[in-house]
């Protein structure tokens, strides 16, 4: 964390000329009766430069700060005052995510979607779980991971990315939901005229009509074992596909997005929302700097 208060500023340029006239001379979104020590800018980027650098939880954000460097750390407000401005600060985080994504896209893109497991909490003991009751319309659920051939308690996240690995779109769900309910969510309004490539969870004859009939985008999905070849599945459309497993791998091994400090939906959703920002941010600072925006890993290596 050496590099920590030279980064933040630089996070904090990003943001600043992103939002531009949405925050006030103070750097605050909002109307506060009493000025906050730190304002709300601020706190949005301190929470996705703390992602990426793999720090996710504010506990240990705290006391990594405290301890490297104290004279900033005694300018931050106390903890849970931070964690809850960092929820009210959601949405804005998740505007930034897609105001960037928006200056990564190109008319030319394939696109990929699939979705991918969040638990809540080991299934062993996902009767014993009182969390997540906040919201009673998005509690906690069984699912069934065709891959790992298990069940899980908990959420998934379906992501639309184009073959670069930048998520153009994505949506959480309850565990128990299929993957093609949500096609329609997850596509229409984000890309059009398009190719679309997903597994075969995906395959569904009246999915592929609507999504042609409505955005012209050409749902591409290999065929099952007890169905015909399908001749329009090319086998570059099969390596292409991987791209999302990527992504998805890149969150798990850098952002963490599987383990879970939250006990309520409102925080996890945040976390989540953070970790796909800081993911797009760094993206966004490898195409400033003419790199490959997927090694998002090294983007803040100087």
């Amino acid at each position: 964390m050496h590099n920590f208060l030279a980064n933040l500023d630089f996070f904090l340029d990003i943001a600043k000329a992103e939002f531009g006239n949405q925050i006030d001379q103070d750097g605050n979104f909002y109307f506060y009766p009493k000025e906050p020590k730190v304002p709300d800018i601020q706190i949005i980027a301190i929470v996705l430069l703390a992602e990426a650098e793999g720090i996710d939880s504010e506990n240990l954000l705290y006391a990594r700060l405290k301890a490297e460097h104290p004279a900033f750390f005694c300018s931050l407000p106390h903890r849970t005052n931070f964690n809850r401005r960092k929820r009210r600060l959601r949405d804005k985080t998740d505007e930034l995510s897609a105001l960037m994504a928006a200056k990564l896209q190109s008319e030319h893109d394939v696109h990929i979607i699939d979705s991918m497991p969040l638990p809540v909490c080991r299934f062993a003991r996902y009767r014993q779980c009182r969390i997540m009751h906040d919201d009673l319309s998005m509690l906690p659920k069984t699912g069934y991971q065709p891959i790992d051939k298990q069940y899980f308690f908990g959420y998934k996240l379906h992501a639309l990315v184009n073959d670069k690995g930048l998520i153009i779109s994505y949506y959480l769900s309850q565990a128990n939901v299929h993957d093609v309910k949500l096609l329609k969510d997850i596509t229409l309004g984000f890309i059009q005229n398009t190719t679309l490539l997903a597994d075969k969870g995906y395959i569904s004859r009246q999915m592929q009509l609507d999504l042609f009939d409505d955005s012209q985008i050409a749902l591409k999905t290999p065929p099952r074992k007890n169905m015909p070849a399908n001749p329009n599945w090319k086998k570059w459309m099969g390596k292409l596909r991987k791209r999302v497993e990527t992504v998805f791998s890149q969150h798990c091994d850098q952002f963490f997005i599987k383990r879970n400090y939250a006990k309520s939906f409102n925080g996890f959703f945040t976390r989540i929302t953070s970790k796909i920002a800081a993911y797009t941010l760094l993206q966004y600072i490898n195409h400033m700097a003419n790199k490959p925006i997927g090694q998002v890993k090294h983007a803040l290596l100087s």
